[in-house]
C-alpha cells in the first residue's frame, strides 16, 4: 500500500546520502557514541557543566538529549559506530511522512490524498534545510511532531506521554520546544478538549520535560544576560536575524526556502568557501519546479477552504497553527520586522530566540501545510468519478512532488562535506585522555579566533568535537556564551599568545588551574592569512614558558604538560588572591 511505497522512498533518499565508511559529521555535531558513558554521566550530572571550561549552568540543555542517546546506546549493540548518527536521522525521515499519513488518515482523507500530503512533508525545501547539515533537535521534531499531534487527536495519552518523553531530545536548545509548546498548545485549545483532558496533556507535557526544563528555567533566569552579552552573540545574532530578515518575504515562505541559501560552506580540497547550496540553486529556479513549489501551497490553500467547508474538527484546529507558525516565516514582511524588534527591546532573550525564526517554527508549518495539501487533493479528486483518473492524478502528483527534491535523491539532501573520515590519531589521543586525571583542565591550541567555530584541514567545520571523545574539562571557544569567565580566560590566553610572552602564557595557565595544553597543526583559519594560528611559533613559544611536551598524536597533535597544575578537584580555594 500507499505507506509502502513511502517507506520505500525513503529508503532511497536514505541509500543516496548515506556514504560507507565515514561519519556523519560537522557544523553542531553530537557525537556520543563515542564515549556511552561519559555522555550518560554529563546529562545525570548536567545541571552543572564541569566540562565546559571553567563550568556553565545548563543554558543549553544537553541533559535533553537522554531519550536519544538511550536510543543510540541500545543501538550500538547491532550497528557499527559510524552509522549510529545516520541510522537516527534516518529513522526521523521515514517516522515524520508515516506520521503525516496516520495523522491524514484519522482526519478522514482518503489513501492517495493521505499519500499526497505525505510526499508534501517530505519534498519541499524545509526538511532540506533541516537535514543539508543536520542537528538532532530538528529531526526529532520533525519526527515525532505528526504522530504527537495524532496521539492527542485519538486521546491516547499513554502513547503521547512516551512520545512526549522521547520528543524532549528537541529540547538540545530549549527555544525549539518552547515554539513547540506554544504551538501544541494552541492545537489543543482549537480541538476544545474537556478541561480535565487538556489539563492532563499540558501535565504530560511538563513532566516528561521536566528533568532538562527546570535547571534551564533556572539558568536563564540567572545566567540569560551574560548569554546575551557573549562577544560572538552580540556580533553573530543581528547577522543571523537579518539573513532570515531577507528570506522572510511571501514569496520566499510559500516554498519555505531561507537563510541557508545565503549561506557559505569551505572546501578544504580546493582551499576556499563555496555555496553551500550549489546543487540546488540551479535546479529550484528552473520554470517547472518553481510551477510546482507554488502549485502545492495553493494545493494546501484549497484543502483550507476544503477544511471550513467540510467542518473538519482536526481540520478547523489546524489553522490556527498554520497561520501562527506561517506568521513566524514572514520575517522579512513589513510590519512584521518592526514587532520583532519591539519583542526584542522589551525582552531581549526572546530577541535572542527569535534570531532564527525559520528554524522555529518551518517544522511546525509543515505538518498543517502538508494536511491542507491532502484535502486539498482530495477536493481535487472530487472534480472526476472515474477511478482510473485518480489513479493517473495520484501518479502524476506524486512524480511532479518529487521533482521537485531530485537533488536530494542524489544525494544532496545531506551535503558531502558532513560526511567526514576522522583521523585516526583523535581516537588514540581520547584513549589517552581516558586514562589520565578527568579533573585536569585541557587548553586548546591554537586560539587565533573568538567565533566559536572551528576549521580542519582534513574536512571537519563546526562548532567542535573534541568534548564527545575527551573526559576532561575543556577550555574551548564555543563555551563562550554560556559563561563570561570562559570568555575572559580566552581574552587572557590570546593577548599572551599574540603578544608572544611565554611567561604570561604560564601565569594565564596557572591562574586558570591548566594542566593540559592539545596543539593541533591541522587547525586552520580558511579566509584569512594562513599564518593567523602562529602555530609555527606557538611550540617555541610553550617550550619557553616552561610547558612539557608529553606525546603526540600522528603528525598534528602534540600535548603539553603545564608542571604545577596537578588537581583531583574540579574547584578549589586559593589561600592567597
Amino acid at each position: 500500500g500507499f505507506p509502502l511505497l513511502l517507506t520505500i522512498t525513503i529508503g532511497a533518499l536514505c541509500f543516496a546520502n548515506y556514504t560507507p565508511n565515514t561519519w556523519l559529521s560537522g557544523w553542531d555535531t553530537l557525537h556520543p557514541e563515542w564515549n556511552f558513558s561519559l555522555a550518560f554521566e554529563r546529562i545525570f550530572n548536567g545541571v552543572w557543566r564541569t566540562d565546559q571550561g571553567l563550568g556553565a549552568v545548563a543554558i543549553q540543555s544537553h541533559m535533553a538529549d537522554l531519550p536519544r542517546v538511550a536510543l543510540l546506546w541500545l543501538l550500538h549493540f547491532v550497528l557499527p559506530p559510524s552509522t549510529l548518527r545516520y541510522a537516527f536521522f534516518f529513522l526521523m525521515l521515514v517516522a515524520g511522512p508515516l506520521g503525516i499519513y496516520a495523522f491524514a488518515r484519522s482526519a478522514r482523507l482518503s489513501r492517495s490524498a493521505a499519500f499526497i500530503g505525505s510526499l508534501v512533508y517530505l519534498c519541499n525545501l524545509g526538511p532540506l534545510q533541516h537535514f543539508i547539515v543536520p542537528l538532532e533537535m530538528f529531526a526529532v521534531l520533525y519526527g515525532l511532531f505528526p504522530w504527537l499531534c495524532l496521539t492527542i487527536i485519538k486521546n491516547k495519552l499513554f502513547y503521547f506521554a512516551f512520545l512526549s518523553f522521547f520528543a524532549s531530545a528537541m529540547s538540545h536548545t530549549a527555544t525549539l520546544f518552547y515554539a513547540y509548546f506554544a504551538i501544541i498548545v494552541i492545537f489543543m485549545i482549537a480541538l476544545r478538549p474537556k478541561i480535565r483532558v487538556f489539563l492532563t496533556l499540558l501535565a504530560i507535557i511538563l513532566a516528561t520535560n521536566a528533568y532538562w526544563l527546570f535547571p534551564n528555567i533556572y539558568a536563564v533566569i540567572t545566567h540569560g544576560q551574560e548569554v546575551r552579552e557573549a562577544r560572538v552573540n552580540q556580533l553573530f545574532s543581528p547577522e543571523a536575524f537579518a539573513k532570515n530578515q531577507a528570506f522572510g518575504t511571501i514569496d520566499n515562505a510559500v516554498i519555505l526556502k531561507n537563510f541557508l541559501f545565503d549561506w557559505s560552506i569551505y572546501n578544504p580540497k580546493k582551499e576556499q568557501f563555496e555555496d553551500l547550496m550549489a546543487a540546488w540553486k540551479p535546479h529550484i529556479t528552473q520554470l517547472p519546479v518553481q510551477a510546482i513549489g507554488y502549485g502545492i501551497f495553493m494545493l494546501s490553500l484549497v484543502g483550507i477552504m476544503a477544511v471550513i467547508r467540510k467542518k473538519s474538527v482536526v481540520g478547523k484546529a489546524l489553522i490556527p497553527v498554520w497561520c501562527i507558525s506561517f506568521f513566524m516565516l514572514l520575517s522579512g514582511t513589513p510590519p512584521i520586522p518592526h514587532l520583532f524588534e519591539k519583542i526584542a527591546t522589551m525582552f531581549p532573550l526572546a530577541g535572542e530566540a527569535l534570531r532564527f525564526p525559520f528554524t522555529k517554527f518551518s517544522i511546525l508549518y509543515m505538518v498543517p501545510f502538508a494536511i491542507f495539501a491532502g484535502f486539498g487533493f482530495d477536493a481535487l479528486l472530487t472534480l472526476t468519478a472515474r477511478k482510473f483518473f485518480h489513479t493517473i492524478i495520484v501518479i502524476e502528483v506524486s512524480l511532479a512532488i518529487v521533482i521537485t527534491m531530485l537533488p536530494a535523491f542524489t544525494g544532496h539532501l545531506i551535503h558531502p562535506a558532513m560526511r567526514i573520515r576522522y583521523p585516526t590519531a583523535y581516537q588514540e589521543m581520547f584513549d589517552w585522555f581516558s586514562k589520565q586525571n578527568k579533573n585536569e583542565r585541557v587548553a586548546i591550541l591554537p586560539n587565533h579566533t573568538f567565533w566559536n567555530w572551528v576549521y580542519y584541514d582534513w574536512g571537519y567545520q563546526g562548532a567542535g568535537f573534541l568534548q564527545f571523545g575527551i573526559q576532561q574539562p575543556i577550555l574551548d571557544r564555543d563555551y563562550d556564551r554560556w559563561n563570561i569567565y570562559n570568555e575572559q580566560y580566552q581574552r587572557e590566553l590570546s593577548y599572551a599568545v599574540y603578544s608572544k610572552q611565554p611567561t604570561l602564557i604560564r601565569k594565564v595557565l596557572e591562574k586558570y588551574k591548566v594542566t593540559w595544553i592539545l596543539f593541533d597543526t591541522s587547525v586552520i583559519a580558511p579566509g584569512d592569512n594562513k599564518n593567523a594560528t602562529l602555530a609555527w611559533q606557538i611550540p617555541e613559544l610553550l617550550s619557553a614558558a616552561g610547558l612539557e611536551k608529553t606525546i603526540a598524536f600522528g603528525a598534528n597533535i602534540t600535548i603539553y604538560r603545564v608542571p604545577t597544575n596537578q588537581t583531583n578537584l574540579y574547584t578549589s580555594l586559593p589561600k592567597t588572591l
